[in-house]
């Protein structure tokens, strides 16, 4: 499941970055790596960024880098 479709207050894992060199390497910087966990403070489906919390830190996340973003559902808050 991709991270654009999350629902708010779930903790998830990050299974795979799928996209280009540029779009791994942003998301990189941003913290957000194959194997790390966060928990998806604002999302959903109707639009508007995603706001994750990874690492004590909160990283607005666009929808389209979303979409590269493969996730598995670890917990709900």
């Amino acid at each position: 499941m991709t991270l654009d479709k999350i629902k708010p207050h779930q903790k998830v894992k990050i299974t795979a970055i799928h996209g280009g060199h540029n779009v791994r390497q942003r998301l990189n910087q941003l913290g957000i790596y194959i194997g790390k966990h966060a928990i998806v403070k604002r999302g959903g489906p109707f639009g508007g960024p995603i706001l994750l919390s990874i690492d004590h830190s909160d990283i607005a996340l666009g929808r389209g880098m979303a979409t590269h973003v493969t996730v598995e559902v670890t917990e709900n808050q």
